[in-house]
């Protein structure tokens, strides 16, 4: 009986660490992707006075060469979606504002891209501002 106990103790221990390795995992390739995205709005941006574009479709295929890159991963780990885009910035605004964020995964962490190409993950309980 002791032997079944410590063996189904074992099982939930791996499958926790399985999960949040898998969480771990989908939350940097989506920081990669919101790098790759940024820095491709500000290559579109340096060409357009500032501007970014009206959608992240506009970034290809001369900014940004991969469609999967304008997709995030949710939490499943499998589904993908647009990232949500808020367009209308400029490159050099001020204050600095959210452009690009995922959907807010199963502990509520969600990644997010500045105007100013800056790219970290947002907890719930986080302030939006940088």
């Amino acid at each position: 009986m002791v032997g079944v106990v410590l063996l189904f103790a074992v099982v939930i221990t791996v499958f926790q660490v399985s999960g949040r390795i898998q969480r771990f995992g989908i939350l940097e390739r989506n920081l990669d992707n919101a790098k790759a995205v940024t820095l491709a709005l500000h290559e579109y941006a340096s060409d357009y006075e500032g501007h970014f574009p009206g959608s992240l479709q506009a970034l290809m295929p001369k900014y940004c060469t991969s469609e999967n890159v304008l997709l995030e991963t949710v939490s499943d780990g499998h589904t993908k979606v647009r990232w949500r885009y808020e367009p209308g910035h400029k490159s050099d605004e001020k204050p600095i504002a959210i452009v690009i964020a995922s959907s807010p995964n199963s502990t509520g962490e969600r990644v997010v891209g500045y105007t100013d190409g800056w790219v970290k993950v947002l907890s719930a309980s986080d302030d939006t501002s940088r």
